[in-house]
């Protein structure tokens, strides 16, 4: 059943950062070429939100050129300019014009490993506000919302508690009676009154937890990623899966999308896969085209589908000639365990899809399924195999 909305808080300046933020604001701060946000995105959105709106400020325009009304699985993506920088109780007022309902809130600086613990449970409250807890051990630079007990389901400060805030909230509508205009801060002025006053719930999960506002925790995430993303996958060859493979096709108007494969991929999204291509590309090696036209042609293929509110979520190749020997042409599982690691990726859960012995011989070496490509529309084999 989809759930209703979702914010995130992606308008501060973290300045804990230094001069990595001075051009870059800090939820899009790559991990492995990809911004630190999109994980985040990806994995809220395998929660079905009719909506995920990102409440911007410093740097807006980033955040709406690469985000603004796009879709993540089944979540549509809507960007909120802050008309002034008013801390993060302040930005609610910009959702507060939007919506006038119950809504989950993240930071987007932090990360839970949310695929394996179930944030609805915060749904299940009497009060205001219900947070997700985590333990606090590692964290004293972060000083909002620590030292916290959890007393008959209250949240309540203690000098001894053992839990701090992790920046994952469910609030109840009538939270927007204490939202204003005003510059204040959720987590330094309003929650230690609602607190106190005992409209706070809490609820500690047990897994793994951390934000990216210290260069520290930055390099973690940087190095360790995939093991707070957990995510089934359908790898696709591109010649001869996606497109008609007429030999070394860079050009758009040899591009021919096969029959079913937009469909294909809009349905697989339905169904939270990720879709990545691995595809063999000699014919940079050779010569025929360079990696700007390649990449020039996967921008018109995800422009084609971003038109039917899809797209693939990326793309591995290897651009060396056949004689180069190198470590990432397929049938070698290279490109594959990359995409694994780097997206943290089930392999039980996935499965590839190919019309070459070599795509069977990389998934066999991935210990991912196989199945080649079927003399029929991409949609229906696909139905079948999930």
């Amino acid at each position: 059943m989809m759930n209703g909305y979702a914010a995130v808080l992606v308008g501060g300046k973290g300045k804990r950062l230094g001069n990595l933020t001075k051009k870059t604001p800090k939820p899009l701060i790559k991990i492995n070429n990809k911004e630190f946000l999109k994980y985040l995105l990806y994995l809220i959105s395998t929660y079905d939100f009719k909506k995920i709106f990102l409440i911007c400020s410093y740097k807006s325009n980033f955040f709406f050129k690469t985000f603004h009304k796009k879709t993540y699985f089944n979540s549509q993506i809507i960007c909120l300019k802050e008309k002034s920088a008013n801390d993060t109780g302040g930005a609610l007022f910009e959702l507060k014009k939007k919506i006038n309902s119950n809504f989950f809130l993240f930071n987007g600086d932090s990360i839970f490993s949310l695929s394996s613990i179930n944030i609805n449970k915060l749904k299940r409250t009497n009060k205001i506000i219900n947070i997700a807890l985590t333990e606090k051990n590692n964290y004293l630079s972060n000083n909002k919302l620590t030292s916290l007990k959890i007393k008959n389901k209250n949240i309540i400060f203690s000098k001894n508690g053992k839990y701090m805030n992790s920046g994952v909230y469910f609030f109840k509508k009538e939270i927007f009676n204490y939202i204003s205009k005003k510059k204040f801060s959720l987590e330094n002025d309003l929650l230690p009154v609602l607190i106190k006053n005992k409209k706070v719930q809490g609820i500690y999960f047990k897994k793994k937890f951390i934000d990216i506002g210290t260069k520290i925790k930055l390099k973690y995430i940087q190095n360790n990623i995939h093991k707070y993303l957990s995510f089934k996958c359908a790898f696709l060859d591109r010649d001869g899966v996606i497109n008609k493979d007429s030999g070394y096709v860079y050009k758009i108007s040899d591009f021919k999308i096969l029959p079913g494969v937009i469909k294909a991929i809009k349905y697989l999204k339905s169904k939270k896969y990720l879709i990545i291509i691995i595809t063999n590309q000699s014919g940079i090696g050779r010569g025929y085209y360079n990696i700007k036209k390649f990449l020039k042609l996967h921008k018109f293929l995800n422009f084609k589908l971003n038109k039917n509110k899809t797209f693939i979520d990326d793309v591995y190749y290897c651009p060396h000639h056949p004689k180069e020997l190198c470590k990432c042409r397929k049938p070698k599982p290279m490109l594959v365990t990359k995409a694994i690691k780097e997206w943290g990726i089930l392999k039980n859960k996935s499965f590839m899809i190919g019309d070459k012995v070599t795509d069977k011989t990389c998934a066999k070496r991935s210990k991912i399924k196989f199945f080649y490509k079927k003399n029929t529309s991409l949609y229906k084999q696909i139905k079948k195999i999930t």
